[in-house]
Order: C-alpha cells, then sequence, then structure tokens
C-alpha cells in the first residue's frame, strides 16, 4: 500500500520484498534514512516523521504517544505482520515500544533494529530479547 497524509515518508516504495519502517531520533525529521535505504536494496524503508516538526505545538512529549501516533500510520501501510521496525537514537526507544505494542497485540515482529539506541533499563531489555536474536550481545547477557 502507498501511505496516505501523516507521518510515513517513502525512502523506497516496497517491490514485492520486506518493507521496513524506521522512527526517528530527535528532532525527528527523516532525511537520515535516505542513506540508511541505499543499504537496503530490495528493501521498502518507510521513514516516520515527529508529528513537531512542522508544528512544535504539536509535538507528542512521551514515547508511548509517540508509538502510538506511529504505529496507527505503519498499520495504514502494513495492516498485519510480520514487521521489521527500527529506529535511530531517541527513536529506537520508540520504536522498542511499537514492537511491545504489536506483540501484545498478537503480531509478529521478525526483526527490530537499535541505531545508536541505549535500552533504558535491563526489564525492558529482558522483554526485548526473543526479538534482538541470539547473535545479539545484550541478549547473551553481556
Amino acid at each position: 500500500r502507498r501511505p496516505a497524509a501523516g507521518p510515513v515518508r517513502v525512502m523506497r516504495a516496497a517491490a514485492g520484498g520486506p518493507v521496513s519502517f524506521w522512527a526517528p531520533g530527535l528532532p525527528g525529521e527523516t532525511t537520515w534514512a535516505y542513506r540508511l535505504a541505499q543499504h537496503l536494496p530490495g528493501w521498502g524503508v518507510y521513514a516516520l516523521e515527529a508529528r513537531g516538526l512542522a508544528r512544535p505545538d504539536r509535538a507528542d512529549r512521551t514515547v508511548g504517544r509517540m508509538a502510538a501516533y506511529y504505529l496507527k500510520a505503519v498499520r495504514a501501510v502494513a495492516p498485519h505482520g510480520p514487521y521489521v521496525l527500527g529506529g535511530i537514537s531517541m527513536g529506537g526507544l520508540v520504536a522498542m515500544e511499537m514492537a511491545r505494542r504489536l506483540r501484545a497485540r498478537g503480531e509478529a515482529v521478525s526483526d527490530l533494529v537499535l541505531l545508536d539506541t541505549y535500552p533504558p533499563d535491563t526489564d525492558e531489555l529482558d522483554a526485548l530479547r526473543p526479538l534482538l536474536g541470539t547473535h545479539h550481545p545484550a541478549a547473551l547477557g553481556t
């Protein structure tokens, strides 16, 4: 599906391959994702733009609100998983919350990619170990 108006910005449209959705760091813009898309040939790459980028008075102020806003848009493009989610910097925390919410709804999240993101605490990291996979140092307890 083509995204409607909202936070989804198409970096590379899906052409039958996997689709990935990327949450931004601060300040919420998406230009960094154009370079990311160059390194994911064959993938649909969709970046999520912060609601408050153009209108700071409308910005979401919590990770939970950001995740809810982005998930509504993601599900308009891809109603069902498996989902590939990622985020850069603070966007990684938002991607983690998106993954948690999708899994709570019974949806599959096949991959969760965190770029320059530090997990907020061990309990939340423990909940994400199944998504990180055994190849990730955090899944090995190191």
